[in-house]
């Protein structure tokens, strides 16, 4: 076993076009640094470096299967990623942290105290490490660190534990990208505006330290964020380490989704469909009033130091009407997409770069 933690592949393929078979050989891996900026991997050799897994999923107690289950336990797990795939995932090689008894699931932020526990124990892995008095292979003791990277789970439990909003309908409805809901008919990739992981850290610190829940609220509202127990970690990112299992996108979401909407294909149906059918109607979107926009503008006029939080305060359609008529699509982007955060940014940069006193008026 001590063998296999240090003997695994480490590192991608040297051809970079080859399929990734695992996540060593992902450039995220490649990209890994210590406290000193250094490579993680392979790291000192007179120490184990060792990644870590996390996963959270609920389940009924009792055994029952289907959907909708009206009494539900959570069970949080941590695994090794340094075993290879065929041992990583075994039972005797996996370990249950613990169980949220239930009889529901932690809503929101009370699972926060759970993931807690298990961030206190990696923050002694990322620094000083943990030293082991003996080991099989090292009589004398072995200094090891570690870090957790992978963070897997279904999309709503992943949601909760990064702090995000739990409904997928949400304005702040993706993990990877800063996309808005409104603009979810947009399909080039290459104007998915890209989240910002200091901004995360900063709005959820602010959310940890408000001084009431009311003002929790509001700035959830204005951002979308909630605080994470991972967050601590130094070197966690909310955005790359985090995994929605494959079972839950694919095989419950992406494919029934396809077969059942898009194609139209059911098995009570004697001849079924071949996607040949009307576009949905448009979703209604929210559009600003003259008098929210003048008062948006008001407030770019005045300029204040805090502008960027008091847009945030504004609905997103303000933001979005605001840009369209000035033409504010964002650095190097062709159309106007992004959450209440990335119009806000757009604007501040915008303004910094323009002479407030020409703003137009109509």
């Amino acid at each position: 076993m001590e063998d296999l933690l240090e003997s695994y592949p480490q590192g991608a393929r040297g051809d970079p076009d080859a399929p990734i078979d695992d996540i060593w050989q992902s450039p995220l891996f490649n990209n890994l640094k210590d406290r000193g900026g250094a490579p993680f991997l392979p790291g000192l050799l007179n120490e184990g470096r060792v990644i870590f897994g996390f996963s959270v999923d609920s389940f009924d107690p009792f055994g029952m299967k289907t959907a909708k289950q009206s009494v539900s336990s959570t069970g949080v797990w941590i695994f090794c990623v340094n075993l290879p795939p065929h041992l990583r995932f075994l039972q005797e090689n996996m370990l249950l942290v613990g169980v949220i008894q239930g009889p529901h699931k932690p809503s929101k932020d009370e699972i926060n105290p759970y993931i807690q526990l298990v961030v206190n124990d990696l923050q002694d892995f990322w620094h000083p490490g943990v030293f082991f008095s003996r080991t099989y292979k090292y009589h004398f003791g072995r200094l090891y660190k570690g870090m957790l990277v992978p963070v897997i789970a279904d999309m709503l439990a992943l949601r909760q534990i990064l702090g995000l909003p739990g409904a997928t309908k949400a304005h702040y409805f993706c993990t990877f990208c800063d996309l808005d809901i409104d603009d979810i008919d947009i399909l080039d990739r290459s104007e998915w505006p890209e989240k910002d992981v200091d901004l995360i850290r900063i709005f959820a610190k602010l959310w940890k330290d408000a001084q009431s829940e009311r003002d929790q609220t509001s700035i959830f509202h204005a951002c979308g964020l909630r605080w994470s127990p991972l967050l601590e970690l130094p070197y966690f990112d909310p955005i790359r380490y985090a995994i929605i299992d494959s079972v839950h996108s694919l095989d419950l979401n992406l494919f029934p989704n396809h077969t059942r909407r898009l194609f139209r294909i059911d098995v009570n149906v004697k001849v079924g469909g071949d996607g040949l059918v009307t576009r949905p109607s448009p979703r209604t979107v929210r559009m600003p009033s003259k008098k929210e926009l003048d008062f948006c503008r008001h407030l770019i006029w005045k300029n204040e130091p805090r502008l960027f939080y008091q847009l945030l305060d504004l609905h997103r359609s303000v933001l979005y009407g605001f840009c369209q008529a000035e033409g504010i699509r964002g650095e190097g982007r062709k159309l106007l997409a992004g959450t209440k955060v990335v119009l806000a940014k757009n604007i501040c940069y915008w303004v910094s770069h323009r002479d407030p006193c020409v703003f137009s008026r109509t």
